[in-house]
């Protein structure tokens, strides 16, 4: 733009934003209404240090719609955070009430000269009363684990802490018996499990789980395969004391993890019995208590004779 051109247009451009200027003075200090989205607060009952808590048992509404009435630039000023809708409650458990909201709840966050006119909704607010119940229940780790070829997960996996405390609304909690982490996959595992997954609490109104993570550990071994020899067979039955086996002892072959192999101690680790009940002819099979450290493969022989003592 050349020179004589700017000096022609300059005043026009400085004249126009005056003019803009001018009008949105005007318009901001025009009087305007609105409606904003803002927060509500609903209060559990009022009670007394060490007293047993009455709770919010129900889902209710997180914010309100509010109509405000002020100057242009002033709304213009306003969001969610300016106002907040408090609604205090009260009662005994087991009851249930209809609270109507009023424009006496709404407390404004900063000074202004806007007025609030109405709450626009929700008017009514339903609050079922409930007392608090706090219990410790068992956590379960909801983690797959993929081991690597040539391993296998030994004993399964543990949490620590083993418990978790929730809290809510009683009725709710006597019908949670334990609380899951997060699901989560450990895919060609090749050394031990050890990993922080979040804790997933009851899925209700003002539930809540501490802690809100869990460490999640799991052995991870070679995977190998023994024989154990010299393992000792238990009669069971009514009158097992009258009864021994022949052979009293067997082989057993088993397969997992080489650190858990090599720690079993045949006796009280294999756990074999025969069971009176199962006896046909004389011969009863080999049984073995499961564990989740290694598998029992193979018993040689798989069937002894019972011999009254």
């Amino acid at each position: 733009m050349s020179a004589a051109t700017w000096r022609a247009w300059a005043p026009k451009a400085g004249a126009l934003c005056f003019a803009f200027l001018l009008w949105l003075y005007a318009v901001t200090e025009n009087v305007y209404t609105r409606e904003i989205l803002v927060r509500l607060q609903v209060h559990d009952p009022a009670s007394q240090a060490g007293a047993r808590e009455v709770i919010v048992a129900n889902n209710v509404p997180g914010q309100a719609r509010i109509r405000v009435r002020g100057r242009g630039k002033e709304l213009m000023r306003l969001d969610r955070d300016s106002y907040v809708v408090h609604l205090r409650t009260d009662g005994i458990p087991g009851t249930s009430r209809t609270y109507r909201l009023g424009e006496d709840m709404v407390e404004a966050r900063q000074s202004s000269g806007v007025v609030v006119e109405q709450i626009v909704e929700p008017r009514e607010v339903e609050v079922t009363l409930e007392w608090r119940l706090q219990r410790t229940v068992a956590v379960q780790p909801s983690v797959r684990v993929l081991p690597a070829e040539g391993y296998v997960l030994v004993g399964g996996l543990t949490t620590a802490p083993a418990t978790a405390e929730i809290s809510g609304p009683s009725s709710q909690m006597r019908l949670v018996s334990q609380v899951s982490t997060d699901s989560l996959v450990v895919v060609d595992a090749d050394r031990d499990i050890d990993l922080e997954a979040p804790l997933l609490g009851p899925k209700c109104p003002r539930c809540q789980v501490t802690p809100e993570v869990v460490r999640v550990r799991g052995s991870i071994q070679l995977l190998g395969q023994d024989d154990v020899p010299h393992v000792p067979v238990l009669v069971r039955g009514p009158w097992a004391e009258r009864y021994r086996v022949e052979p009293p002892e067997v082989l057993v072959r088993v397969r997992g993890g080489v650190r858990a192999i090599a720690a079993i101690e045949p006796e009280k680790d294999l756990l074999l019995y025969a069971d009176l009940a199962e006896q046909t002819g004389g011969m009863v099979p080999v049984r073995h208590e499961g564990t989740g450290a290694y598998s029992v493969v193979e018993i040689t022989p798989a069937y002894v004779r019972l011999v009254e003592k």
